[in-house]
């Protein structure tokens, strides 16, 4: 096991661990990113959830700037979309963007401003001294790496890092919902990205929910599996009924990482 030291470690390189990298690093600090896939953006990018939700009031009144809207700019820097110039007008300052695209987008933004990022690294445990987060272990190809830092940064999505550390923390339900993106040539509107459409599939209000309360490894796969199963029984049902087939409605890439919403949070 070998060990690394940091000013500022960030668990979770989704949309909000990259902007706490991004405001560390551009502080001086020694910042480390530590995210367990391959993509920076959560659920923006391997979640395929596409949509930068607005910066406004829903009234022609910006309400947030800074590296959020930064964000939401550099989200379409190698991609085709850009937000709504009318948004004034029409009261929503907000962009659909091409998860790709963002991701190349973040890369730059980390790799200009210094960030050590480790991709496919997982937190697995922690060291808490004196009720203080102390220093972290990191399991990738590696083995073990050990990271100890001033101050850490849960950006996980799940409160993991507070949950290894012994914080209590509450839970939640879910409905499925999963994201996808397809290719549908009966389904383009304003959603649409460069011909492909962009969809979310609910499960009916009146079928099981899914609780969190028993967060875990078995919990997350099965959760997974039910989603893609519904998708395969929606598919299944327009190819019978004859409104789509195989060759004019497809998915073209499935969500890689779980679409957990509400799993777990810190009591607070």
């Amino acid at each position: 096991m070998f060990r690394k030291e940091y000013d500022v470690a960030v668990c979770g390189g989704g949309v909000a661990g990259v902007a706490a990298a991004l405001a560390a690093a551009r502080r001086g600090m020694k910042t480390a990113l530590i995210e367990k896939t391959i993509l920076p953006g959560g659920l923006a990018t391997s979640g395929l959830v596409l949509v930068y939700l607005p910066l406004c009031n829903g009234k022609g009144k910006q309400m947030i700037s800074g590296i959020s809207e930064e964000l939401m700019t550099a989200a379409n820097k190698y991609g085709p979309c850009e937000p709504n110039h009318e948004w004034k007008k029409s009261g929503r300052y907000m962009t659909i963007f091409s998860p790709g695209s963002f991701v190349l987008a973040l890369d730059e933004l980390l790799e200009k401003t210094g960030v050590d990022v480790w991709l496919d690294s997982r937190i697995i445990g922690c060291t808490v001294r004196n009720e203080r987060l102390m220093e972290i272990d990191v399991a990738n190809k590696s083995g073990t790496v050990r990271i100890g830092a001033k101050v850490f940064v849960d950006a996980t999505g799940d409160a993991d890092l507070c949950f290894l550390a012994g914080e209590p923390c509450r839970f939640s339900e879910n409905s499925m919902v999963l994201w996808t993106i397809e290719h549908n040539e009966l389904s383009h509107g304003d959603n649409d990205l460069d011909g492909c459409s962009h969809t979310a599939i609910h499960a009916d209000p009146l079928e099981k929910v899914y609780t969190t309360e028993k967060l875990s490894g078995k919990m997350v796969t099965d959760f997974v599996l039910e989603g893609r199963r519904r998708y395969r029984n929606l598919l299944k049902k327009e190819y019978a009924e004859g409104k789509s087939s195989r060759k004019s409605h497809y998915p073209l890439t499935l969500q890689t990482i779980p679409p957990i919403r509400k799993g777990r949070c810190i009591q607070g």
